[in-house]
């Protein structure tokens, strides 16, 4: 295995970042209609560039954010929705087949194309494509960073609150709150973790997505009340409907049609006999709907510094005079912009560090996961790192080495599993019963792959995947993938990693090892 790393090597946990998400239309559709009277001298609205850039001036008074983020809806988002539901926000009067939409308010249209300039001089990171919907580009970013950061989201849209875990909320525009974990209640009568369960079952009017025929929330709710409290599956509740209709029958009353309805999945709806599937598609942000240029997009935009080009607070000032925003913060123009200026300044030192260890350092990553959820995460640096690694025989070797299931002649085991070899041994050991009798029936019926759990792990280099490897671990006990501990190995496979990644020469691969 190779000895342990020296200590200038070992493994160090980044303090998590305070990232801010704003839902850019959701905001700036909040501050035009509480300040549609609010002219410049030209005559021109700027109702919606003030409260928009003041609300984020507010959000960045509160707390101290590393990166602010804003999304905005492409042109013609939604399109990716329409093309699994053709009712997707019909009452909005897109026509995504002709590629037509109802005439936008010039003003608006003008403020926005004005907001994104002061975003861009303030350091503020933006994108909008042109069929994604700013919901999925927020879903995709905390799927991918929940674990390691903690995420603001601003936005009124409830369909985001199905994103809320212990290091994820969402401020709610309308109703000027902070919900997470702990106050979701006092806002919704469900439980957090069905949001896309009520949604599928009862619809969406807000986006023209249909439910069950005759089934409301508050119908749902009231047969179902464990939805308020715990996470409730959709077979559970068609069970239960099959219960209650049963019940019904011994009591000689007759079945509640709202019943077989939601056993039957009857919708007046376009989605037919796949009313389920279909709403899960668009409902469920866990899957986000992405193209694959727009996660290439999002990708870039969280993986790069913010490039500071000819950006300055001073240009923004200047904006706010072209515009005559100075005019409404006459009595505090000094102050208003201070909350964007320390955001830049952190912007510009976090610039800084990086071209100063451009060529002496490269951050590197490994992770460990089970399914989709973190189970290790390190960082750590190799002093001589070969890019040439990355593309060889001998990156395929080393994953083999910590992951492998059938290494060499004998099978042997990566270093991973075989730990997992030897926790099973001593769980084994600790579990022995020698008076127990083990009836043939009692393993009869067993379905090793009836809950599959796959491992993955991954090497990073500057947050890029540059190599992944999974396996089943199901020729492990349940019990033991429940309680997964590699910790005691991380410094050797940090060290394995450290040689493979710094040898002098390397054999190119016959086939892209490059994930």
């Amino acid at each position: 295995m190779g000895r342990m790393p020296p200590r200038n090597n070992s493994v160090t946990i980044n303090k998590k970042d305070n990232v801010l998400i704003i839902d850019g239309n959701s905001l700036y559709k909040t501050g035009y209609h509480g300040a549609k009277d609010e002219f410049n001298q030209k005559g021109e609205h700027i109702g919606g560039i003030y409260q928009f850039i003041t609300m984020l001036r507010k959000f960045l008074n509160e707390t101290l954010y590393q990166k602010v983020y804003v999304f905005w809806d492409g042109e013609y988002s939604g399109n990716l929705r329409f093309d699994i539901y053709s009712d997707y926000k019909i009452s909005r009067g897109k026509d995504y087949v002709n590629g037509t939409k109802p005439e936008e308010d010039r003003d608006q249209i003008i403020e926005r194309i004005k907001i994104q300039e002061y975003l861009e001089e303030l350091f503020i990171r933006q994108l909008e494509h042109p069929i994604v919907e700013a919901d999925d580009f927020i879903a995709y970013y905390c799927n991918k960073n929940k674990d390691i950061e903690n995420i603001t989201i601003v936005s009124g849209d409830r369909d985001l609150c199905q994103l809320i875990n212990e290091n994820v909320r969402i401020y709610l525009c309308d109703k000027k709150v902070y919900v997470n974990e702990e106050n979701h209640n006092q806002f919704f009568k469900y439980h957090k973790s069905n949001t896309v369960l009520v949604k599928m079952i009862s619809g969406d009017s807000s986006d023209s997505i249909k439910g069950v025929k005759g089934v409301g929330e508050p119908t749902l709710i009231k047969f179902f009340p464990d939805i308020a409290t715990k996470k409730v599956e959709l077979s559970e509740v068609i069970n239960k409907c099959k219960e209650l209709q049963d019940e019904r029958l011994i009591e000689k009353k007759k079945p509640l049609k709202s019943l077989n309805n939601i056993i039957n999945g009857i919708t007046d709806g376009v989605q037919g006999d796949k009313l389920y599937d279909v709403n899960r598609c668009l409902i469920d942000l866990s899957v986000p709907l992405l193209t694959e240029d727009s996660k290439e997009l999002i990708n870039n935009l969280m993986s790069s510094e913010f490039c500071q080009d000819n950006r300055s607070i001073k240009n923004a000032y200047l904006l706010m005079k072209r515009d005559g925003i100075d005019k409404l913060i006459n009595n505090y123009s000094i102050e208003y912009l201070m909350p964007f200026k320390k955001l830049i300044e952190r912007e510009k030192k976090n610039l800084q560090i990086m071209e100063k260890n451009k060529y002496k350092e490269e951050r590197f990553e490994l992770v460990f996961k089970k399914n989709d959820g973190i189970i290790v995460q390190r960082f750590f640096y190799i002093p001589n790192y070969n890019k040439d690694s990355l593309n060889s025989m001998e990156m395929k070797e080393l994953m083999d080495n910590i992951t492998g299931m059938n290494n060499g002649v004998f099978g042997e085991l990566g270093m991973i599993p075989n730990s997992f070899k030897l926790q099973n041994i001593r769980l084994l050991w600790n579990s022995f019963d020698a008076f127990y009798d083990q009836k043939e029936e009692h393993i009869s019926d067993w379905d090793l792959f009836k809950y599959e759990d796959n491992f993955t792990f991954e090497i990073k280099v500057d947050k890029r995947i540059v190599a992944e490897s999974t396996f089943c671990g199901n020729y492990f006990p349940f019990g033991l993938r429940e309680s997964v501990n590699i910790k005691y190995i991380l410094p050797y496979i940090i060290t394995e990693i450290i040689n493979y990644m710094s040898l002098n020469e390397y054999t190119p691969a016959k086939e892209e090892v490059l994930v």
